[in-house]
């Protein structure tokens, strides 16, 4: 992570941004894919609205990378997650499967990136400093 001009921490570009960027798309397509029945409205909008997110993170992070692009991406993941149970989807095996990996594969890789960053370590040293003194 680097600070910029106007104080603002930036990030660099990832790998895994490309991969992100990937992901979106392909959740952005999965109800086609895998043929989620019509009548799972919720099933669809959720694939439509996550993906074309996490796409548009994937995409703005490539050209302008920034400090809240991976935290914000792996949200978007935990609402993958969470989106069959939530808007009441679960019971499409497929639907859920696919959400849910994906979900789970975007948090990973916008952890990885973090951790590559040493974003998780700047936390701990930003704030166990504060407590210490």
């Amino acid at each position: 992570m680097r600070i910029s001009a106007k104080g603002a921490a930036v990030s660099k570009t990832h790998w895994q941004d490309w991969d992100d960027l990937f992901l979106g798309l392909w959740v952005f397509i999965s109800p086609w894919v895998f043929g989620f029945p019509a009548t799972a409205a919720a099933a669809h909008w959720s694939a439509w609205i996550l993906g074309a997110a996490i796409t548009l993170v994937a995409v703005v992070t490539l050209f302008i990378p920034r400090a809240w692009d991976e935290p914000v991406t792996a949200l978007l993941g935990l609402c993958l997650i969470l989106s069959p149970w939530v808007l009441g989807f679960s019971d499409l095996m497929t639907a859920t499967s696919a959400s849910f990996v994906a979900g789970v594969l975007v948090i990973a890789l916008s952890c990885w990136a973090m951790v590559e960053d040493g974003t998780p370590q700047k936390w701990w040293r930003e704030h166990h400093h504060a407590r210490t003194h």
